[in-house]
């Protein structure tokens, strides 16, 4: 299934992102000291930024892909239940079944 693919993609990259900021944040908190030592915290704000930024970017696109999915799908359930009942009330219509039949 097309939608499964998807999904699987896009929570995958999330949770990618998520360990790559999760481990940005230890590397700075365990290096700290000697990054205090050289001067070196900017380096790290800005490194921590850009790892931020892009767990940010990957996330907001998942959360888009998924909360957009069930929609569709709804509207397709609701086209697929349309077209049933057209073609039951035409078979009805044209007495090929009765509207007992039909409705069960």
């Amino acid at each position: 299934m097309g939608f499964r693919r998807i999904a699987r993609m896009v929570t995958r990259k999330g949770f990618r992102a998520i360990a790559e900021v999760n481990t940005a944040i230890q590397e700075a908190v365990t290096g700290i000291s000697v990054a205090k030592n050289f001067r070196q915290e900017a380096a790290i704000y800005d490194s921590f930024s850009q790892v931020n930024r892009q767990s940010y970017g990957i996330n907001l696109r998942r959360g888009f892909v998924l909360s957009n999915i069930f929609p569709i799908l709804n509207a397709l359930a609701g086209v697929g239940t349309a077209i049933l009942v057209y073609f039951g009330g035409l078979s009805v219509a044209g007495e090929a079944i009765s509207l007992g039949a039909w409705y069960l």
